[in-house]
């Protein structure tokens, strides 16, 4: 509709013109010059997340922390017992997520009805449970982390 006002020079113009001959190059994405390949230990940030830094927070408050010093702030470290406690709720919601992902995997392999053996792959994309063991395992994950934090150690 819009192209009706345009007589046919300038249509021929607009199609034609020396300025669809004009080729773009890609420019480098790295300014660096390095090449951080997928396997390099180097991992590339891309998009929005070369603006960002990941900051960690205390566990307990929530509180900004240091990265890699601890797993909860200063006033929450001076507590006796806190950094324990603390663990012992991340290690109990661990469990519990466990037990829910293995009842979620028992629903799907009823439905799957797989050799046990076999690993199940759901290509329903409207059963929630599928969606929910996603979702589950991407909260152990996060539990893994933050499990991860802290320094433990066995005494020998």
């Amino acid at each position: 509709p819009c192209m009706t006002s345009l007589n046919a020079k300038d249509l021929e113009e607009l199609l034609e013109g020396s300025h669809t001959r004009i080729r773009h190059t890609r420019l480098p994405r790295d300014s660096t010059g390095d090449d951080a390949s997928p396997n390099s230990k180097r991992k590339r940030q891309q998009g929005l997340g070369k603006y960002f830094q990941q900051k960690y927070k205390c566990l307990r408050c929530g509180q900004a922390i240091q990265a890699g010093k601890s797993s909860l702030c200063r006033k929450c470290a001076k507590e006796p017992g806190s950094e324990a406690q603390v663990l012992q709720v991340l290690l109990q919601d661990r469990k519990s997520a466990e037990l829910r992902f293995q009842g979620i995997c028992e629903k799907c392999l009823q439905c799957d009805s797989s050799l046990l053996s076999q690993p199940f792959l759901c290509q329903n994309s409207d059963c929630k449970f599928l969606h929910l063991r996603g979702r589950v395992a991407v909260d152990m994950e996060d539990l893994d982390r933050a499990i991860a934090r802290f320094d433990l150690e066995d005494p020998a």
